[in-house]
């Protein structure tokens, strides 16, 4: 059921832009070809420690959050407990360029625990590719000695203000599909325990500022799950979307232009497009992180 948020004309914008706000869907089509319907899975996403729920067309949930911090371990933890969540997208790493981005909110070596406000999290495995890292992890509620397993994948090659690295979208894409099967499963192995949304739990999508990158990969999934669903891809309408919840959403003209590229490379990947010119992708421009 679609969540409407009241709040008082007179809070300033900055506050306005962290409220779950109606939307009034436009459609732009740019490519339309008829496709048989894929599901979107949902999404969590957060801001400055501020949950914020997009919708997009197909009324799935997405929160997105900025990187956690020491001081904010447990009440991320909590929030992924109260949630229910099940799989965290991660788009940044720990440090970059000798800044902290975010802090290590879970175990980094398989079989070690981390403690937070009540929480236990016990990473049980790790699966390292070039772009990316999944952790297995086993989140423990103390006080009743509820578990749950969560899915934590986290991009590797994607450096702040910037576009993935690699020179292509496929790795992303890729990492995309990783992401929705582990939700698929997640939702499939709840089974009856879940009478939430259709598509499961939310998941929980941060980077470290929690707009830049998180805006990017919301708005590739919204994009493609769209192309999937009805045959038409809009990403300016996506962007507006997101922004109309969360402010400056894509804060860079690279990442929007990466959007519109990677779909074409999903198109061919998927057989939407026998063929699209890609040159826009620029290897110069990539930026590894340190």
């Amino acid at each position: 059921m679609e969540q409407r948020a009241k709040f008082s004309s007179n809070l300033p914008p900055s506050l306005r832009s962290e409220v779950c706000l109606p939307l009034v869907l436009t459609c732009r089509p740019v490519v339309k070809i008829s496709r048989s319907h894929v599901a979107t899975p949902t999404f969590i996403a957060i801001l400055n420690g501020i949950v914020t729920l997009v919708w997009s067309q197909h009324n799935a949930r997405r929160r997105i959050r900025s990187g956690p911090l020491p001081k904010t371990f447990g009440d991320f933890w909590r929030m992924v407990w109260e949630q229910g969540s099940l799989v965290i997208v991660m788009t940044t790493r720990t440090v970059e360029r000798g800044r902290v981005k975010c802090g290590q909110y879970w175990p980094a070596a398989p079989g070690a625990r981390a403690l937070h406000a009540g929480f236990a999290v016990d990473t049980e495995s790790v699966d390292v590719d070039d772009d990316y890292t999944v952790s297995h992890l086993l989140l423990t509620d103390l006080r009743t000695e509820q578990r749950r397993r969560v899915w934590h994948g986290q991009y590797t090659r994607w450096p702040d203000y910037g576009v993935p690295g690699g020179g292509r979208a496929a790795p992303v894409l890729r990492f995309l599909a990783l992401v929705r099967r582990a939700q698929q499963r997640a939702r499939l192995e709840l089974g009856d325990a879940w009478a939430g949304h259709s598509r499961g739990p939310p998941i929980v999508v941060h980077c470290s500022a929690g707009i830049g990158r998180t805006g990017t990969f919301l708005t590739l999934d919204m994009c493609t799950s769209r192309l999937a669903a009805e045959g038409v891809v809009d990403v300016r309408g996506a962007v507006e979307r997101i922004r109309q919840q969360r402010a400056h959403s894509i804060q860079m003209p690279d990442q929007y232009v990466f959007c519109h590229l990677a779909l074409l490379e999903y198109a061919v990947m998927h057989g939407y497009l026998e063929s699209a010119d890609l040159s826009g992708f620029d290897d110069d421009n990539e930026e590894e992180s340190e």
